[in-house]
């Protein structure tokens, strides 16, 4: 363990998991949390900034999903999502 920097619990469980497998092998990712705002909810949320609010803020982002689609999603949540949608946070020249 301190040869690699490593604490001694580790060192246990990789010794743990090389009886138990075979391997010391990292194990697979474990995942994570599911996204709100999703597939068809995200497309649908694409298409409307996209149509009829192109210069919406977060806060109105934030609304509409909520009234839409029954969900409450943070600001933070919208902000990743337009991320991921390749749209830009701040819509227009002013900012907003």
């Amino acid at each position: 363990a301190q040869l690699f920097g490593v604490s001694r619990t580790f060192v246990k469980k990789l010794l743990r998991q090389r009886r138990e497998t075979g391997s010391v092998a990292p194990k697979p990712h474990g995942g994570g949390h599911q996204s709100k705002v999703a597939g068809a909810r995200r497309e649908a949320v694409r298409a409307d900034i996209l149509e009829t609010k192109n210069d919406a803020s977060l806060a109105a982002v934030q609304s509409y999903v909520q009234r839409r689609f029954k969900i409450v999603v943070s600001q933070a949540t919208v902000s990743r999502g337009l991320q991921r949608l390749g749209l830009p946070r701040k819509k227009n020249a002013s900012g907003q």
